[in-house]
């Protein structure tokens, strides 16, 4: 049915014999397979534009931070308290090889997030803390790579503290 109205602009509803139904949409899709495989080469050559966007793992560092920044302020915003993270945390975050893409980064800072708040709550501490055992193993692992990124990672995290404070508030 898909194929038919992208070729034709017009569908049969499921069970219907007599009716065309004519609409006009715009089909947005978005996926992580190679676009030249089998399955997709069926709307590649239907879909008029391809937009490729680099994954994760070929960004640099501070498009990394950022991405990091947005979705911890996301959670903070999200349980209306500042949440605080470690120094190495950060680190471990910005080296890391995510297995996926972005939307991994987001579900494995919610993760840690999430587990920080439970400490927040089962401790009665006064603030939320991310601390490397808050974060998922395949994460930890990012902070091994700390001396190949070393002077990357000294110039985008700029500051002399081991913890940083994201905001609910801008």
């Amino acid at each position: 049915m898909l194929f038919t109205y992208i070729d034709n602009g017009f569908f049969r509803p499921l069970g219907e014999t007599e009716n065309l139904e004519f609409v006009d949409v715009r089909i947005i899709a978005a996926t992580t397979e190679n676009p030249k495989s089998n399955l997709l080469r069926t709307f590649t050559r239907r879909i008029p534009m391809i937009i490729t966007l680099p994954p994760i793992r070929d960004r640099s560092l501070s498009e990394r931070y950022a991405f990091i920044e947005t979705f911890i302020k996301e959670e903070s915003h999200r349980i209306g308290r500042s949440i605080y993270i470690n120094k190495n945390a950060i680190i471990s975050y910005l080296l890391y090889d995510c297995p996926n893409n972005i939307g991994q980064l987001k579900s494995d800072i919610q993760l840690a997030c999430a587990k920080a708040f439970l400490n927040y709550r089962s401790e009665n501490t006064n603030y939320i803390l991310i601390t490397q055992g808050d974060l998922p193993s395949h994460v930890r692992k990012g902070i091994m790579k700390i001396n190949q990124y070393r002077n990357e990672v000294e110039q985008l995290l700029n500051f002399n503290y081991d913890v940083l404070k994201f905001s609910q508030y801008k």
